[in-house]
């Protein structure tokens, strides 16, 4: 089965798995309501395990203030509610991008980071691959460096 025709299947069975979703959902909404919380919950767990996953990572690929400054990002992700994930992953990227053009992180630790990030999220890898390249690659070209000190 080619490609295309496989894919056609899998949106086929997942919508009628929806169907019956929501025809249960219509007989038992108590049982709904405690899916969805239980589902809730469970996004929120697997949000800490990467973010707590991602801090771990980032030991020595860049400069103090450039992981200071991912780590603030990838916090701010993990408190987005569902509906701004993209966008907010895509303002993410960017600044992440000019980081690593300003020579603050290792590139591949940054987009690592943003793919767990974005994984922890829920977002599906083909959507988060396209929009963490699209604006890291804008974000490349504006580099964002650590601020002067000015000297005491």
């Amino acid at each position: 089965m080619c490609h295309k025709h496989r894919w056609a299947e899998i949106c086929a069975i997942r919508q009628i798995e929806w169907q019956h979703q929501q025809e249960v959902d219509e007989a038992w909404p108590e049982r709904a309501a405690e899916r969805d919380e239980r589902e809730r919950a469970e996004r929120q767990a697997r949000r800490a395990r990467a973010l707590e996953q991602i801090g771990r990572r980032l030991d020595g690929d860049g400069t103090s203030y450039g992981l200071a400054a991912l780590g603030g990002i990838i916090r701010e992700l993990s408190q987005v509610p569902e509906g701004g994930r993209n966008d907010a992953l895509n303002r993410a990227s960017f600044r992440v991008g000019g980081l690593v053009a300003g020579g603050e992180i290792h590139p591949a630790c940054a987009v690592q980071a943003l793919r767990d990030a974005a994984e922890a999220m829920g977002l599906p890898e083909h959507e988060s691959k396209y929009v963490i390249r699209r604006a890291f690659d804008k974000g490349l070209e504006q580099p964002k460096s650590a601020p002067e000190r000015s000297a005491a």
